[in-house]
């Protein structure tokens, strides 16, 4: 008995609404937790290279035990342990919020990739000579025009390649919020597949998207790279007399 596919039933406007939607919540998560991620994997590293031991010791724990926890037990911390820290009054309200489930989902994820974005920054920093910070304070340099026109363009030349991978690779992980119903794209095929029993044509149909996505992702990151390598042309050899 062959299967008979049913595509014009997944392609129908009515589910490629669904599909859309769960996109739109998608793009949502993965943009959110993106730049929250790079900011607070900048300040772990910040405090990890800073010279005051305990708040470096304090920053390498958190990343290692953030490290160690799997994304969805981060995730669904946020979503159920947040709220008991308030009393039943605010608790109430936080779970009757419509959209906590989705800022839960972005905390968890912004949780699971800041430490990775972290050594990322970190890996950046280390690469930038040390010799270039010392030709900057012979040559007279302020330590805000050291850190502006030495360290920030040469990190952002350092740390595109790997940052690329990890923005993909948390891309893929906003599939997780479908664990609390977040209405993401997985959790919308789901929802697809469990009406019309479609399962082949949803899942094409999405794991379509999930990789057309991923390579639009990685190749918008690449283009910026190139852009970025062009107008800052680091090491900026130009501003420190060479």
């Amino acid at each position: 008995m062959s299967y008979a596919f049913r595509w014009d039933l997944v392609l129908s406007p009515f589910w490629l609404d669904s599909l859309l939607m769960g996109f739109y919540y998608t793009a949502g998560l993965f943009i959110f937790s993106s730049m929250l991620s790079l900011m607070l994997g900048g300040a772990f590293a910040f405090a990890e290279l800073s010279n005051y031991i305990l708040i470096s010791k304090i920053s390498k724990v958190i990343c290692h035990l953030l490290k160690n926890t799997p994304a969805p037990f981060l995730m669904l911390a946020c979503y159920i342990l947040f709220p008991v820290l308030f009393p039943a009054e605010i608790r109430d309200i936080i779970n009757g919020y419509q959209h906590f489930g989705f800022y839960s989902a972005v905390a968890g994820l912004t949780l699971n990739c800041a430490p990775y974005m972290n050594d990322v920054i970190k890996s950046g920093y280390g690469a930038i000579p040390r010799g270039v910070y010392d030709v900057a304070r012979v040559s007279g340099f302020k330590k805000y025009q050291i850190a502006w026109l030495i360290v920030v363009p040469g990190l952002l030349i350092s740390i595109f390649p790997a940052m690329n991978l990890r923005l993909v690779h948390n891309f893929k992980n906003t599939s997780l919020a479908m664990l609390i119903s977040v209405p993401e794209l997985t959790w919308q095929s789901q929802e697809i597949e469990s009406i019309t029993f479609a399962s082949i044509e949803v899942t094409t149909v999405v794991t379509v998207i999930y990789i057309v996505s991923s390579l639009v992702i990685s190749r918008t990151i690449i283009t910026l790279e190139h852009v970025l390598f062009s107008y800052l042309r680091w090491p900026r050899f130009d501003l420190l007399g060479g």
